[in-house]
């Protein structure tokens, strides 16, 4: 079935939907304004708050932890190559001592 552009809003009903429609123009911009729970106030915004909480509080420490254990991988790659230049170094001063 092709589209045809009628540019009317019964041909934009027909394509899309009376309810999609509706829920496009409903004048929210999806983030939470009108009708949210947290608006509300009472529990529900309370247990809302709460959750929200607990879920950033978890994403922080989970990103702590994989920074942490990305330090720590560095780390120990600049204290292997630390190892490996001084016993170059070390090597390089008794060759130029034994000529």
């Amino acid at each position: 079935m092709p589209i045809r552009s009628s540019g009317s809003l019964m041909g934009v009903r027909r394509l899309l939907g009376t309810n999609t429609l509706r829920t496009m123009s409903s004048g929210g911009s999806g983030d939470g304004g009108a009708g949210s729970i947290r608006d509300g106030g009472g529990a529900f915004a309370k247990r809302e708050a709460a959750q929200e909480e607990v879920y950033f509080n978890q994403q922080n420490q989970a990103m702590k932890k994989k920074l942490k254990e990305h330090l720590a991988s560095e780390i120990k790659k600049h204290e292997e190559a630390i190892k490996k230049n001084s016993q170059i170094l070390e090597e390089l001063e008794s060759d130029g001592s034994k000529k």
